[in-house]
């Protein structure tokens, strides 16, 4: 049988991944008064975030995490699991 082949991260990275996405969801959530009930599928536009709104909450990630996200980078955050792509490649 031929068909598409898959693999989940190690338990170790999927946990971290999980951690991440825990900790940037509370950070929108208080950002945005909790309006929303996002997902890592999410679009940061879909939560009515502007590019001012989104400089703020990725400089809130960047002092959680104690991380620093080049600004080349922030065009490809456009949904929360991209937000949680970059911050784990940060760490």
């Amino acid at each position: 049988m031929t068909g598409v082949r898959f693999s989940l991260p190690a338990p170790d990275k999927l946990n971290r991944i999980m951690e991440i996405l825990g900790k940037v969801l509370k950070i929108i959530a208080k950002q945005t008064d909790n309006k929303y009930e996002p997902d890592i599928n999410s679009t940061l536009q879909d939560m009515g975030m502007d590019s001012l709104d989104v400089v703020e909450l990725v400089m809130a990630i960047e002092d959680e995490f104690n991380i620093d996200i080049r600004d080349e980078v922030l065009d490809s955050i456009v949904t929360i699991g991209n937000l949680v792509e970059v911050v784990e490649k940060e760490l």
